[in-house]
């Protein structure tokens, strides 16, 4: 089976430059979103917002819109579209 893998030089030009950091941004992106994720799961077990707002420096009710938010962002950035982009070109 042929490589589906496509390797962008980062000295070619100064768009490709910007492109392989966008790459390289995006898979730290995707990897510190999962790992708020899983402490935010573990701070807001039970529904216990008070924790979690605790540690954000946040009201109970502002920690559990924004770990709604974290959770519709890191669902986005664990996808199929954001894998494949640092599957084939990561």
């Amino acid at each position: 089976m042929a490589s589906t893998h496509i390797e962008i030089s980062s000295v070619t030009s100064r768009y490709s430059s910007e492109f392989r950091s966008l790459v390289d941004r995006l898979r730290d992106i995707q990897e510190l979103s999962q790992k708020l994720k899983d402490i935010g799961d573990q701070l807001a077990a039970g529904a216990d917002w008070t924790s979690l707002g605790t540690a954000l420096g946040v009201s109970a009710g502002d920690a559990e819109t924004v770990y709604n938010l974290l959770a519709a962002t890191n669902t986005l950035l664990q996808g199929e579209t954001v894998s494949l982009m640092l599957d084939r070109l990561g």
